[in-house]
């Protein structure tokens, strides 16, 4: 993003022409989120406030890491589409045969700086933080689930 990069720079690196084609698959463990909620549908006692708890983080966790995953899927495509349908170079570059024109429209088109910008927001800017608040509630969670059975 800082116009640093050059044309051999490119060639030394070329998983730098791929940054913006992907993004790592989170897949969280649900299953003790899932025990926990079996337990507390078919639990007849008051419920636990610590159950509740967990619940509610899981919920609330999950479907925000899930609507980023999805604006951020939706990025990726757009990349793909817009790169398919506009530029001859594309055929060659999904295959990994020739990266000249792709190395080209890096360096010298203002559009994939605004897609490189783009994609550092929505990676480094909403959902880093996001995991950074998941880890951090995840473990005051661990903590209380802790000290519950030290109990």
């Amino acid at each position: 993003m800082n116009s640093r990069m050059t044309k051999q720079d490119y060639y030394d690196c070329i998983n730098c022409t791929k940054i913006i084609t992907g993004y790592p698959d989170l897949a969280i463990n649900k299953r003790g989120f899932n025990l926990v909620s079996k337990y507390n549908n078919n639990s007849k006692s008051t419920k636990d406030d610590l159950q509740i708890e967990i619940i509610q983080f899981y919920t609330r966790q999950l479907v925000e890491l899930h609507a980023n995953d999805d604006i951020i899927s939706e990025d990726v495509k757009s990349n793909y589409q817009d790169w398919k349908n506009n530029y001859t170079w594309y055929a060659d570059y999904i295959i990994n045969k020739d990266f000249d024109g792709f190395i080209n429209y890096a360096l010298n088109n203002p559009d994939y700086k605004n897609r490189m910008a783009n994609f550092y927001f929505l990676h480094y800017k909403i959902y880093v933080p996001i995991l950074e608040e998941f880890i951090k509630n995840a473990k005051v969670l661990v903590d209380k689930i802790n000290e519950a059975i030290d109990n």
